[in-house]
């Protein structure tokens, strides 16, 4: 998908009336088969792993290239996959959805090791013979890249990439691509684990950039690309003259564009509760490509023949939403529903699940989902129904009709031709009232933004509203075909209301944000796609290029959005944090004895700074705090889920379920093996830590637990003064041997409380020892994609 830069309140709206007026697919299942090459394995290659495989060189009907060709081309580019075992080699459709105009070589490959198996593909062009896609399984370069060989940077692998892109595509000049900056804004690293650096390049067309005409390629931290793909522009593109000039378009531009203020989480993150706002400047208008030839304005997320409208309408005083008096039983959510929208013929219930805690609202909730009855049992078309209900308030959150075809057939549903249609302002009022009985306070804290209106459908957004200012990302949604019908409906609020910071006239006026804005937005000549969307009715709109002048900020990560802070004039990154960014927030570390230290634990994202900026070096940690630098340093991104699946007594210790704020942090150190659940035993996570309790748990992380336990009698103790005061003397004479807890003056102090300094000493250390001992941060599980 084509992620832009800016994105306001009403942008997203306009994305979400894409989601809802139909969904854009450019590529995902797929079915192969006409021609296949018949595989035969002896059983000595199989269990070495070698291919021992039918290839040969005839050309299937379209072809121009032979098996045996495709797959030495994909050899030449990635000779490890030798090792694998190549299991079928098909002719056809390939791996993109919908099918392209042109067929490939698809190649089957696996990996046995013992008695597990392991398999994955490549693709290339039935007529070019280029290489379209390939997947390195970590098992063919996971050795080297558990080498104490030196870890690349980033500046040498992006080199790695671009040599590797003009190996892939032949007599590709420096000129015919340019590299986009793919890491959505957040660079922060992870201390722990090896990284793989994501890179995109889009290739010009008639010397003009386009997203139909991209590449992609992922290079780990030894040095290996180990994953690679492009897709293919599927439509035609015009001449790239066009009849507007750059100046032109920067009037209609200028003169559409506007800002609006509003209320930002730090680090949005979509469904997830946010209790940190600030007052920020986001586009309000304006931001929609324009027609090279024409001058129209318009949004890549829309079909073409969506007509869209932006407007701030108060909604009228009505049947407002009653909560539940207790918890909904299964059986009372789906009645519910039912009675709110009442389901098409054909469908019956198939799934009542209840979940502890919702990945949209992190309350208890009842996911209801409903199939048809003469459905097509086949994984390639979907046709069925969901909804989401809080079980504790009777709040509908979501609910969908989808009816997709996974083929190039659309299975429309004709009965809407015959029903009766209702005008656009009926659906709009249909569409209010519905919205004044789901949603609790939407009189008063709601107002309408978007209204859509295609050939098939109405779509309505409606944006939330707190002291007269819009709430970034709190939004409710809804769609219906064009005889009133709901398809769909989502409300998604994260901010709560008593929290929200005061609404204080803004250091920096509207004004001076919309200058601010326009002098740093650039309009690029380009082509853009358009179209490729699924309707409510299952119909799909052809994908089409058109060229296009394209607002975005300039010097912008094209992956990120960026918001002006109303207080502060500074530019804040609406997804993610720099390291640099980060680091230079931080206001009681300069002149620290350990600054640089510091400095590294806070861009790698171990330590993050309090709401007035500080980190607190001397603070005295818990082993709560302790577990959550543990964590941020394999993921520095920990706790910003709020998904969960489980039943309702689920604990992970006796004093942690997963309503702690420690659930997901000590879920990611159990999956990485550092520590064990037990929901009969206490963890204490609000405990002070003192330095002999964290000696034990470093053995934890080290697999040194029995090791230390059967070295207890202290011989190396000799020299260390307070000997006889440490409990655990085996995880101290470790922990002292690895530098990981130096003595003090002759002492260990095991009763002493550990700083957040001491901590990130320790920290430090055991980054320098990855790699370095047998078990600590030899697998590859964890990666960062930056």
């Amino acid at each position: 998908m084509d992620i832009r830069s800016s994105i306001s309140v009403k942008k997203v709206a306009a994305a979400m009336a894409a989601f809802m007026l139909g969904v854009h697919t450019q590529g995902a299942i797929h079915s192969v088969s006409a021609a296949s090459v018949v595989v035969t394995e002896t059983a000595s290659e199989a269990g070495s792993g070698q291919s021992s495989i039918v290839l040969d060189s005839k050309l299937p009907k379209g072809a121009k290239i032979s098996s045996e060709k495709a797959y030495n081309n994909v050899i030449s580019l990635f000779p490890e996959l030798k090792k694998a075992t190549l299991t079928s080699s098909n002719y056809g459709g390939g791996n993109s959805y919908p099918q392209p105009d042109y067929k490939v070589w698809d190649l089957q490959f696996q990996i046995r090791m013992g008695s597990s198996s392991h398999g994955f593909s490549a693709t290339v062009h039935g007529e070019t013979g280029e290489v379209l896609s390939v997947y390195l399984p970590e098992y063919l370069w996971e050795k080297q890249a558990d080498s104490d060989a030196k870890r690349i940077s980033y500046a040498e692998s992006e080199a790695i990439s671009k040599a590797f892109l003009h190996k892939a595509i032949k007599g590709l000049s420096e000129d015919d691509y340019v590299k986009l900056d793919a890491s959505g804004g957040d660079t922060i690293s992870p201390l722990f684990g090896h990284a793989q650096y994501y890179f995109v390049y889009q290739l010009h067309v008639n010397g003009l950039p386009t997203s139909e005409n991209t590449v992609y390629v992922t290079v780990h931290d030894s040095g290996v690309v180990t994953n690679y793909s492009r897709n293919i522009p599927q439509s035609d593109f015009p001449s790239p003259n066009p009849k507007l000039s750059a100046q032109e378009a920067r009037s209609i531009f200028e003169k559409n564009f506007n800002v609006e203020l509003s209320y930002i989480p730090n680090k949005y993150s979509y469904n997830k509760k946010h209790s940190n706002y600030y007052l920020g400047y986001l586009p309000s208008t304006g931001m929609e490509s324009i027609d090279a030839n024409t001058g129209e304005t318009f949004s890549a997320y829309n079909s073409t023949d969506t007509k869209t409208e932006y407007v701030t309408e108060s909604l009228p005083n009505g049947n407002a939403f009653v909560p539940a008096k207790k918890d909904l039983s299964a059986e009372e959510a789906l009645q519910l529903v039912e009675n709110t929208f009442p389901t098409p013929k054909g469908y019956q219930v198939s799934e009542s699940r209840y979940e502890k805690r919702s990945y949209r609202s992190g309350e208890p909730s009842w996911n209801i989902y409903w199939s048809k009855e003469d459905k097509d049992d086949s994984y390639m078309y979907m046709n069925g129904i969901s909804a989401e209900v809080n079980a504790k308030t009777g709040e509908i959150q979501s609910y969908e009709i989808y009816n997709r075809s996974m083929d190039n057939e659309t299975k429309v549903d004709k009965t809407v031709e015959n029903k009766q249609k209702i005008t656009a302002e009926a659906a709009k009022k249909l569409a209010i009232n519905k919205v004044l009985a789901l949603v609790p306070n939407a009189a008063k804290e709601l107002k309408l933004s978007t209204v859509s209106n295609s050939d098939t459908s109405y779509f309505f957004n409606f944006t939330r509203y707190l002291n007269g200012i819009p709430v970034y990302g709190d939004n409710v949604s809804i769609s219906m075909d064009k005889a009133g019908a709901v398809q769909s409906f989502y409300s998604q609020f994260s901010a709560d209301a008593a929290t929200m910071p005061a609404a204080s006239e803004p250091a920096v006026t509207k004004e001076a944000a919309k200058k601010i804005f326009l002098d740093r937005t650039k309009t690029t000549l380009q082509y853009e796609g358009f179209g490729g969307y699924y309707g409510i009715q299952g119909d799909r709109e052809e994908r089409s290029i058109k060229l296009v002048y394209h607002p975005q900020l300039s010097d912008i990560d094209y992956y990120s959005s960026e918001a002006l802070d109303a207080s502060s004039g500074k530019w804040k990154l609406l997804y993610g944090t720099t390291q640099e960014s980060i680091v230079s927030d931080i206001v009681d570390i300069k002149g620290h004895s350990a600054e640089s230290l510091l400095q590294k634990m806070v861009s790698h994202g171990v330590l993050t700074p309090n709401e007035e900026g500080k980190i607190e070096p001397e603070r005295t940690i818990t082993k709560g705090d302790w577990y959550t630098y543990l964590a941020r340093g394999l993921n520095p991104g920990v706790g910003n889920d709020v998904y969960y699946s489980g039943n309702e007594d689920d604990k992970i210790f006796a004093d942690v379920d997963i309503d702690s704020p420690y659930a997901s942090i000590l879920n990611l150190l159990i999956n990485q093996s550092w520590i064990e659940a037990d929901p009969e035993q206490k963890i204490s996570p609000e405990k002070q830590l003192t330095r002999g309790e964290l000696a034990e748990m470093i053995m934890s992380v080290l697999k040194y637990e029995k090791l230390s336990k059967f070295y207890q009698q202290g011989t190396d103790l000799a020299a260390v003064a307070d000997a006889s005061q440490i409990t655990n003397k085996g995880a101290a004479s470790l922990a002292i041997k690895l530098d990981l807890l130096p003595l003090i003056d002759g002492r260990f102090l095991p009763e002493r409380y550990v700083t957040v300094t001491e901590a990130a000493q320790v920290l430090n250390r055991l980054a320098e020892l990855q790699g370095k001992l047998d078990f600590f941060m030899n697998s590859q599980s964890f990666y960062r994609y930056y």
